[in-house]
């Protein structure tokens, strides 16, 4: 048989720059593209995923084109696709006096048939006669009960090399004809004798046609594909055929301006956009590749979607435009699939690698609109993707640690002392290594208890931060500077699992209780930005301060939730090589029962540690000096006026606080007595007997 065929070749669904170009001869086209034979020859591997297989089309591209209906040069077979009602009776019925080839195709069944029907040309056809055979070839199925899949009509449809489907793999079928009678179909033939018919096919709509500046010929409704909105219109004309005034007009049009129209009525999913387009100079396409703007609707998912129907009940092949059907092609179309995920860990919507944007909307109801004919408002939109987001959670954070194996060397009692030079001791080791179990308990189950945060002393340029990064690994670690009790921070702490409290200030006086506070939290409510509820969010971060302050802690008897180490040489190299293990060992040690908190012995020794960096008050020395030569009970107003040296108008309340704070530390109570019937506080030492001696039985001691 002497008919040829010019075959491109794509290597998957998503590429529209071809791999080869190639003619060959119809027995060759049967045992490569029907009878499996496609593996050996392209040294292809066995595909277990329809979306991985190859495709191919029997269409030439202009040189230096990517895969679209406009860069088409030539068709040279028709294919066709019947799912569903089929047989091959029926087909055989239709296409036998022509020589063709049928196969069944990847979801192909007993009971759900779906074939392929590959039918060579006579000769090579161009887009627009392409375009009236094909309405011709689906007219005639149409007209014996079989169904076309309507994107059939695109002449740069990719069709999928035939396999079998590894979950079906006997129901593969094929077979060719080779009868004597059978003709290869003469495109002219057809052409000639359906000429009139197809004139006046499809309700007596007129397609569009405009010229560009270099009077080429287009299809408005090919061309409205790659054009994008806003620019200027220039005119229009309507296209009837080749010997029409107006086509000669427009044949003659050739200075700079471009014809543009409406496309027909959008009463079909694979019609194109309904969407003015123009330009002023050029073609300006979308980015070449782009499958939001074209691309066909996947059988599979059309099989599952809401159709509209007819009065008497017949589907029109149109989507409804609802929730359901935006969810099914979202779950299912490969194009999106799992694309929309959330991220449980930061609790954001993302697509693919990135946050999801407000943008997104838009480009997904383009995409249902322009591939499946489904118009969906921006709620459907909005409210389908947080579904579908949801349901398709990620949370890398436990994902990592749970996929971490302990190969059991100790590794988590030390690390601080190998790592960052910390000083070998017993306690330096216990809070090192219940830190980091700790750490590991906030992740795996948050909102547990986890009240303590381990301090980092050392001078500036350390590498201290840079070892807490390593350690967390750079998409788990944040160093921002806290607004504390604001819902920045709220939002900061609820993206990050190890947070850095940099140059620890907040821990200073005026905002140490705040600080307190803040870290032990458990969870925490708050509104988020746009939001219109309130939300509680458990936590899942653990913190580490940074300083290079000797003396941050201004209470270091009630400070049991701060844990300082002072830093010295810090081995980036070892903390990201042995990172993994440290979290593994963590994880174990925490399966394994172990708690995250220091025992009494442990929990005094830290009190007796953290008095190194306790911060010293300049009024401490002066009191403690005056209180020396004092033999008797003061009240705090005598010390501020006798030691500090305050006016009245500076015996402020906070003034109270600080000096009662530094009264306690130098191991003074309060006591009272009614002197002249008031009543009047004094600060007396426990073991000073003279002082209690020269109180009354009145006396009684008051809690401070």
């Amino acid at each position: 048989m002497s008919v040829k065929l010019t075959i491109t070749i794509y290597s998957n669904l998503y590429e529209t720059t071809p791999i080869d170009t190639r003619t060959v001869g119809w027995p060759e086209f049967l045992s490569i593209f029907c009878e499996l034979g496609w593996r050996k020859a392209f040294r292809g591997p066995a595909h277990t995923k329809k979306k991985d297989l190859p495709l191919w089309s029997p269409i030439k591209l202009i040189d230096g084109k990517t895969r679209h209906t406009t860069s088409v040069e030539y068709i040279s077979a028709l294919v066709l696709d019947y799912d569903g009602n089929a047989d091959m009776g029926d087909i055989e019925s239709v296409w036998g006096d022509w020589v063709n080839a049928v196969h069944t195709t990847w979801n192909h069944t007993a009971e759900v048939p779906r074939f392929r029907v590959i039918i060579p040309l006579l000769r090579d056809v161009d887009r627009r006669e392409y375009d009236r055979i094909i309405r011709w070839a689906m007219s005639r199925s149409d007209g014996l009960g079989l169904k076309t899949d309507p994107s059939c009509k695109d002449a740069s449809r990719g069709w999928y090399f035939p396999a079998k489907n590894p979950d079906n793999p006997n129901d593969y079928r094929y077979i060719a004809s080779y009868e004597e009678e059978a003709r290869v179909m003469d495109p002219d033939e057809i052409l000639t004798s359906t000429y009139e018919d197809l004139k006046t096919a499809d309700e007596g709509k007129k397609e569009m046609i405009f010229v560009d500046v270099h009077g080429e010929e287009h299809q408005v409704q090919e061309w409205a594909k790659t054009v994008e909105p806003g620019t200027k219109v220039k005119g229009f004309c309507p296209y009837v055929d080749d010997s029409s005034p107006g086509a000669a007009f427009m044949r003659r049009t050739k200075a700079g301006a471009l014809i543009v129209c409406m496309s027909e009525r959008h009463n079909h999913k694979h019609h194109p956009m309904k969407w003015f387009f123009s330009v002023d100079s050029g073609i300006s396409p979308f980015r070449e590749g782009d499958d939001v703007f074209y691309g066909y609707p996947e059988p599979d998912v059309i099989g599952m979607l809401d159709q509209k129907m007819t009065r008497d009940g017949t589907p029109t092949g149109v989507p409804k435009n609802t929730k359901r059907n935006v969810y099914i092609i979202l779950k299912n179309d490969t194009r999106w699939k799992k694309r929309v995920w959330k991220d449980l860990f930061r609790g954001t919507l993302m697509l693919d690698e990135r946050e999801y944007r407000d943008t997104d909307d838009t480009r997904i109801s383009l995409w249902l609109d322009v591939v499946y004919g489904l118009i969906a408002n921006s709620t459907t939109i909005v409210e389908t993707v947080l579904l579908v987001g949801e349901e398709n959670g990620i949370h890398p954070l436990h994902d990592y640690l749970n996929s971490q194996i302990w190969d059991q060397k100790p590794r988590i009692d030390d690390w601080l002392i190998r790592g960052l030079g910390v000083e070998d001791t017993e306690l330096n080791r216990e809070m090192g290594r219940k830190w980091m179990v700790q750490a590991v308990a906030r992740a795996l189950t948050p909102g547990c208890k986890a009240d303590t945060c381990l301090i980092l002393v050392g001078p500036q340029g350390a590498r201290k931060s840079s070892a807490l990064r390593e350690l967390a690994g750079a998409e788990f670690f944040t160093d921002t500077p806290l607004d504390i009790g604001s819902v920045n921070a709220y939002t900061q702490i609820r993206r990050t699992w190890i947070y850095e409290v940099a140059e620890l200030d907040s821990i200073r006086r005026s905002h140490h209780s705040a600080t307190k506070a803040f870290i032990t939290a458990q969870e925490d409510t708050y509104r988020p930005p746009y939001g219109r509820h309130s939300i509680t969010v458990k936590r899942h971060v653990v913190f580490c301060g940074t300083t290079n302050s000797q003396a941050f802690l201004n209470d270091p008897t009630g400070s049991r939730r701060f844990w300082p180490v002072s830093v010295g040489l810090v081995d980036l190299t070892w903390i990201r090589e042995s990172k993994d293990q440290l979290w593994a060992e963590a994880a174990h040690a925490l399966h394994a029962g172990e708690q995250w908190w220091l025992e009494e012995e442990m929990s005094n020794a830290l009190r007796e540690a953290s008095a190194e960096y306790a911060s010293e008050d300049p009024w401490f020395e002066m009191i403690e000096t005056w209180l020396r030569g004092q033999q008797s009970p003061a009240t705090t107003k005598e010390i501020m006026d006798k030691s500090l040296g305050l006016d009245t108008n500076q015996m402020s309340r906070l003034a109270e606080m600080r000096v009662g704070e530094i009264m306690g530390k130098l191991e003074y109570i309060r006591m009272r007595r009614s002197v002249r019937g008031t009543r009047a506080y004094f600060w007396v030492k426990p073991t000073d007997t003279v002082h209690q001696l020269r109180f009354n039985k009145k006396l009684v001691q008051t809690k401070e």
